[in-house]
């Protein structure tokens, strides 16, 4: 009778350990998966709460926070495109510091994201550089006297975006966006090498996209056929203007 005791008690004992684990666990996930629901909806400022809480409730640099901090830097950089904001110094800017924590988390702290969290980071890097850049530029702030060229704070943002996308895979897709694709990263890309001036990899990477997409260049692409061939294609095969 005690050795049965005995072995109930180690029972309720162990049942009472995997539960408490389970429940420091699954507020993470649960706020985590709200979310990015709440994204999908475009519900911002909820998204920007759960993933808060998923922050605040979870152990500083865990996968929590490193999954938290890229839903925070996707929800931000959304929000800034749907409000159309023109501020640099406000939501992409954010996005930006959001999305480089999950970055030193992953580099610092022994932790194991899934491939498309990994892919959500970079894919979410590469925009949010080149947007912030854009909105920079667009603002005048730190272009060289007589905007013939960029500074070095833009051209940097450039480049940086085209490097974090070479950590992209092809077959990439945004799965809270299911209409922001690898096709989506390659057009940014293209702009980001014209706009600092590097002509040939633009043209290079524009000749791969026509490869693996549907699109094709009523022109021959070329370093002065460029700029119209990626209005084409981010204009569904039409451009408002055209090349002298």
């Amino acid at each position: 009778m005690n050795n049965l005791l005995i072995y109930i008690s180690v029972l309720i004992l162990g049942g009472c350990e995997i539960f408490e684990e389970q429940t420091t666990l699954l507020p993470g996930d649960y706020y985590i998966e709200d979310g990015w629901q709440a994204f999908t909806s475009q519900k911002y400022d909820e998204a920007e709460s759960y993933f808060m809480i998923a922050i605040e409730t979870n152990k500083k640099g865990s996968i929590y926070h490193f999954e938290s901090s890229v839903g925070l830097g996707w929800t931000h950089l959304y929000k800034a495109f749907y409000l159309n904001e023109i501020n640099p110094d406000e939501l992409v800017k954010s996005s930006g510091n959001h999305l480089n924590t999950a970055i030193s988390i992953l580099v610092s702290h022994d932790i194991s994201p899934d491939i498309n969290s990994k892919m959500n980071l970079y894919a979410g890097l590469t925009y949010q550089h080149s947007y912030w850049a854009k909105q920079i530029a667009a603002n005048g702030i730190y272009w060289e006297t007589e905007n013939v060229a960029t500074s070095d704070t833009i051209r940097y943002l450039y480049q940086a975006s085209i490097n974090y996308s070479k950590e992209i895979s092809t077959d990439f897709i945004f799965q809270y966006d299911s209409t922001f694709t690898y096709n989506n990263i390659t057009l940014i890309i293209i702009e980001n090498y014209i706009l600092i001036g590097d002509i040939d990899n633009a043209v290079s990477q524009l000749i791969e996209y026509e490869e693996f997409s549907n699109f094709k260049c009523s022109e021959t692409v070329n370093t002065s056929s460029i700029i119209a061939c990626l209005c084409e294609a981010t204009n569904n095969g039409t451009c408002p203007f055209q090349q002298e």
